[in-house]
C-alpha cells in the first residue's frame, strides 16, 4: 500500500514565515521599549545630579548671607 502525504508543505512554509516576522517585530518593539526605558535611567540620574549641584550652590548662597 502506498501513502501519500496530501499535507501541503507551502502552507506550513508560510505559516513558518509569519511566525518568523511576528518574532522579529516583536524583537524589534522589545528593543525600542528597552532603549528608551536605558534612555530614561540615564536621564533621571543626570537631573538628580544636577539637583543635587543645584542644592549646594543654594547651601553656599544662604551660608554667604
Amino acid at each position: 500500500m502506498i501513502y501519500i502525504n496530501l499535507h501541503d508543505y507551502r502552507e506550513e512554509l508560510r505559516k513558518i514565515e509569519t511566525q518568523k516576522r511576528v518574532v522579529k517585530a516583536t524583537s524589534f518593539v522589545c528593543i525600542i521599549i528597552l532603549l528608551v526605558l536605558i534612555n530614561w535611567i540615564v536621564m533621571q540620574a543626570k537631573l538628580d545630579r544636577v539637583r543635587q549641584e543645584t542644592q549646594k550652590m543654594e547651601m553656599a548662597v544662604k551660608n554667604l548671607e
